[in-house]
């Protein structure tokens, strides 16, 4: 984060304006401006004076303490990569890589993101076994995401928790307030900071633009969905999806077709229809695959596999066009156990 973010974010932290701030320094809030967007940077005295007034260190200000935060972070996301492989089904290593994360750096709401998600994947694993726990791990998830929403600043991960927010809610049976976050996040996914996001740093930039990719999709699919959209509409959709899939070279997950091979349906287009229902097929072997690279890379928890949720989809009637045809009777013999 340059000097001119930490401003800007200790300022709006401590809910003052421009021109406040402009007021107490005793300069124009033009200035400040030229400050938050790094065209100029405040001299030494100035430093002193913003640190007195954010009721922090200059060293914190300067970024001093977020090189170490930074190196933890990272430290913790490196753990976590290698845990995963190893760890134990109910994800109880994983979840505690992430305890530990948070003692340490308890404002690192990339971490806290990632670990509500965990929470509500992991908490699959205790569906039938003991439901009161199921239940507590996804309310702490929802803690988690409530608080990402009141505290951070950055969009990118704002985006990302709204739209938790909203499926976790609707999983427990919360649609209604589950809505405004569904608009929090249409409406954040496309400002001009998630879409214009920070390059440079090899790491950060592959983050983001998963994050990025992951987010579009979830909007789009909900779009695709949306039955007040004509099938016209939806394959408008599914082809803005396809240059999204092919701009960041997106492969091998079965859930990245079927939306695609719905659209298409929907315009009787039976051509592309099983061309997108043959990739999810092929997507979803492969992932079933224990000695894949991707089985190798993923823990499921859930009872259904891949070739189950693709059987799933195959049964919805907007299929029922292509049903009778050799390449459809051909991609049930794919997905048979």
């Amino acid at each position: 984060m340059t000097l001119g973010e930490t401003i800007r974010k200790m300022r709006r932290a401590r809910e003052i304006t421009q021109e406040d701030l402009a007021e107490l320094l005793n300069i124009t809030p033009q200035a400040v401006s030229r400050w938050e967007n790094d065209t100029t940077s405040p001299d030494a005295s100035a430093i002193v004076s913003l640190a007195r007034i954010f009721g922090c260190t200059t060293d914190e200000l300067l970024g001093m303490d977020n090189v170490e935060k930074k190196e933890r972070s990272k430290y913790y996301k490196n753990l976590l990569g290698k845990t995963y492989g190893n760890n134990r089904p109910d994800g109880a290593d994983i979840i505690a890589i992430y305890r530990d994360a948070l003692r340490e750096i308890p404002d690192d709401y990339d971490i806290m993101r990632r670990f509500s998600s965990d929470l509500s994947y992991f908490s699959t694993y205790y569906e039938d076994s003991n439901p009161e726990k199921q239940r507590a791990m996804m309310d702490e998830s929802i803690t988690l995401l409530e608080y990402i929403t009141t505290h951070c600043m950055d969009n990118m991960i704002l985006a990302d928790s709204y739209r938790q927010l909203h499926n976790h809610l609707c999983a427990i049976g919360r649609k209604e307030e589950a809505k405004k976050y569904l608009g929090y996040f249409s409406e954040i996914s496309n400002s001009r900071e998630v879409i214009q996001f920070e390059v440079g740093d090899p790491w950060k930039e592959e983050n983001l633009i998963f994050q990025l990719v992951y987010n579009l999709r979830f909007y789009n699919a909900l779009r695709l969905h949306d039955k007040k959209k004509s099938p016209k509409q939806q394959v408008k959709i599914a082809h803005q999806l396809e240059g999204l899939y092919d701009a960041f070279d997106l492969k091998g997950e079965h859930t990245l077709y079927t939306p695609l091979a719905w659209a298409y349906a929907g315009t009787g287009d039976a051509e592309k229809t099983l061309f997108n229902l043959r990739r999810a097929a092929l997507a979803a072997t492969e992932q079933d695959d224990p000695e894949s690279k991707y089985a190798k890379s993923v823990i499921r928890n859930s009872p259904k596999d891949n070739r189950d949720e693709v059987a799933e989809a195959l049964t919805d009637s907007r299929y029922d066009f292509v049903r009778d045809t050799p390449e459809f009777a051909e991609i049930l013999r794919m997905i048979a156990k």
